[in-house]
């Protein structure tokens, strides 16, 4: 089943109930492509990160019977982005393996 909505995106912060409820939505339209192909989503290990402004960030998604909280930092492609890009988190874990 190909996916028709973006599972990111963004916006003003008067915008952001509308985006959280976009991305719920498409955290569904997973769930579904997933159950046509007999597997199931694990709600305890879906993550979602939201950046922006401390203030902003916090959020959280339900899905079905499940509550999404969001995560304060992602890994992609081996760097860590923390919620507020300060990248406070990436910097300690490559000091930590340099000594």
């Amino acid at each position: 089943m190909p996916m028709t909505q973006k599972p990111y995106g963004h916006c003003l912060t008067s915008d952001i109930p509308a985006l959280v409820s976009h991305l719920a939505s498409c955290i569904s339209d997973f769930a579904k492509a997933y159950s046509s192909l007999q597997l199931q989503l694990n709600p305890p290990k879906t993550e979602f990160i939201w950046f922006g402004a401390q203030c902003n960030l916090h959020l959280s998604l339900s899905v079905d019977s499940s509550t999404i909280p969001c995560s304060t930092v992602g890994c992609d492609i081996g760097v860590l982005l923390d919620s507020e890009l300060s990248m406070k988190q990436h910097i300690c874990k490559v000091t930590s393996i340099c000594y």
